[in-house]
């Protein structure tokens, strides 16, 4: 029965506002002068300022302090305290079917959390429904709290990992929302470090993946992510991907990875275990910069038998770590002419990066663009279309390719004035002529490309 509780919150209600109402406006002035310490009409009329109250010595100075309300400051408190009652009184229905966490403020919700038995609890449901949640995997994606209340929820997933006595679901959940914090994550870092130590595989990955979106500013987990690496057997292990991430999510990438990474690199290369695992470490090598000079040796052998996905990564480490080298330098080259938009893609960003490697390559890509040979010059405008606003002093060789009686050479040639339309106002004009196109796809190309 739940009308006893809505007629006691409505007496309730009624008797707070009530006595709200004359405690804080009952006692107005009404013209009369009082005394605003102790209430005592001074006179009916006052003639000059300032007054000396003669009941209790109060000084006034002003006319609009003997004219003010007589608020009853104590009463309108109980008051409030009344209207809080009639508010439980109207929810408890609601709670006792429901339970309390469900109307409860998010921040009690978190202070709670650490609380909790297992993610079956009522608090942790409740918490859970206000996040973001995948509907594919069931995890929390986001939190969308504010700031401080992010600090204040990793703190408490630390007090859950800390806890001896916590059950395996709820650190894995506490897991998952550090995960889902990001960068916010962090005071949680000693605890994330320790559960790495643990060993166990679930909540290690966890743990790893919680590092890496925090890896900019906790660099005191480095050594237990490079420790992860040197276990027996890791190159087999689905988390050590995610542990070579980690370390390439420092900026810069920590220089004394290089030779675990190596190591991992050779021990991979002779099970063959993981792809995805070869790419992660070529790319934490590249991030790593010149202090990995050791590991070219490695890139430019493994370069050799890659699909292109794979060799753009390489391509990319291999500029990051030394682009001047002779080998590297033609690699780089290369990978300009290559078919796969990724691999030209990472050779022009390094090309353009490196004065030393434009002025070389602009001249051969000049020289192959007027070959008689139709793929080469396919090749050269491809390759000069990737290089953005740095093909600039190729511009009238590209207009002359915009007349090639290969398609896909004008296709190309046309998307490189387009990118030098900015820097170039005449680059423009030689789009317009392309928009007139007899073939109806390059024509349809360069239109796409017209300023509107």
């Amino acid at each position: 029965m739940d009308w006893p509780w809505y007629i006691g919150a409505s007496l309730a209600g009624m008797v707070g506002v009530s006595l709200l109402a004359w405690s804080l406006f009952a006692d107005r002035s009404r013209g009369r002068l009082r005394c605003p310490r102790c209430w005592y009409q001074i006179a009916p009329r006052v003639e000059t300022l300032p007054i000396t109250c003669p009941e209790c010595g109060r000084c006034v100075a002003k006319f609009s302090h003997l004219r003010r309300t007589h608020r009853r400051w104590r009463w309108a408190l109980v008051a409030v305290c009344t209207c809080v009652i009639a508010s439980a009184l109207g929810a408890a229905p609601a709670v006792r079917r429901s339970g309390w966490a469900r109307y409860a403020p998010t921040t009690v919700l978190i202070l709670a959390y650490s609380h909790a038995d297992s993610p079956a609890d009522e608090v942790i449901k409740q918490l859970d429904s206000r996040f973001k949640i995948n509907e594919n995997w069931g995890v929390v994606e986001s939190v969308n709290l504010r700031p401080w209340q992010e600090t204040l929820l990793a703190k408490q997933c630390a007090a859950v990992l800390r806890d001896e006595s916590a059950g395996k679901k709820m650190r894995n959940h506490a897991l998952g929302l550090l995960v889902a914090l990001g960068p916010r994550a962090l005071p949680a870092i000693d605890e994330l470090i320790a559960t790495i130590e643990a060993n166990g595989e679930y909540e290690m990955y966890s743990a790893l993946r919680a590092i890496q979106a925090i890896a900019p500013q906790g660099r005191r987990a480095i050594p237990a992510l490079i420790a992860v690496l040197t276990r027996p057997g890791a190159q087999d292990e689905y988390y050590t991907d995610t542990a070579v991430d980690a370390l390439g999510a420092y900026i810069p990438a920590p220089a004394e990875a290089v030779e675990p990474l190596l190591d991992l690199m050779q021990r991979e290369m002779r099970t063959y275990s993981s792809e995805s695992l070869k790419d992660s470490i070529v790319r934490t090598l590249g991030r790593i910069g010149p202090e990995a000079i050791a590991a070219l040796p490695y890139l430019f052998e493994q370069i050799k038998d890659t699909a292109p996905l794979t060799r753009a990564v390489h391509v990319e480490s291999i500029g990051l770590i030394d682009p001047l080298h002779a080998e590297s330098r033609r690699l780089i080259f290369d990978g300009l002419l290559h078919a796969e938009v990724h691999v030209r893609a990472a050779s022009a960003e390094i090309t353009r990066r490196h004065p030393q490697l434009l002025g070389p390559s602009l001249e051969r890509l000049t020289t192959d663009l007027q070959s008689e040979t139709s793929a080469v010059r396919l090749a050269a405008a491809r390759a000069l279309s990737s290089l953005g606003p740095g093909a600039a002093p190729a511009r009238d060789l590209l207009v002359v390719a915009c007349a090639d009686e290969n398609r896909s050479v004008r296709l190309f040639a046309a998307e490189a004035l387009w990118s030098l339309a900015e820097t170039e106002p005449t680059a423009a004009a030689h789009l317009q002529s392309l928009a007139a196109d007899p073939d109806v796809v390059v024509a349809r190309a360069a239109r796409r490309r017209l300023p509107r």
